[in-house]
């Protein structure tokens, strides 16, 4: 009986604090210009809250923009499976098989395309270095 009590006692206490909470206390919120500016221009800031000697600061996140530098990779050779492309740093071989074709066949058909973008690159780079391949099929 005395818990029950204790309890209901608590959450009267803890209702009233709630309900005089916004009132008690002032609210300030730092924003910089910029910031108020792109608000009223209808845009989306993501920022962070922190709590200063003043009030509360909002800072917005300096997002860095993309720079269109970076080239898309380029496709060098392309199998009826997969391909193969070419970016600053790297080659990327992709390959896909469906699974109904059953484990085995699967694994072979992906060896063989690999093999063949294997050979293409071997190829590529024998004419770069300016000597003479002759490659079969």
């Amino acid at each position: 009986m005395k818990n029950s009590i204790k309890r209901e006692q608590r959450k009267q206490v803890y209702s009233a604090e709630r309900e005089n909470f916004g009132q008690s206390v002032k609210k300030l919120i730092l924003i910089s210009e910029e910031t108020v500016n792109a608000l009223k221009q209808g845009k989306c800031v993501d920022g962070s809250i922190r709590m200063t000697p003043e009030g509360l600061a909002f800072r917005a996140y300096n997002h860095q923009k993309k720079c269109g530098s970076r080239e898309p990779d380029k496709i060098l050779y392309q199998t009826g499976c997969g391909h193969l492309k070419e970016s600053r740093q790297r080659y990327r071989l992709w390959v896909s098989v469906p699974k109904a074709m059953g484990t085995c066949r699967a694994a072979g058909l992906m060896s063989q395309e690999s093999n063949e973008m294997t050979n293409f690159l071997y190829v590529k780079g024998e004419e770069e270095e300016g000597g003479v391949v002759e490659f079969k099929r």
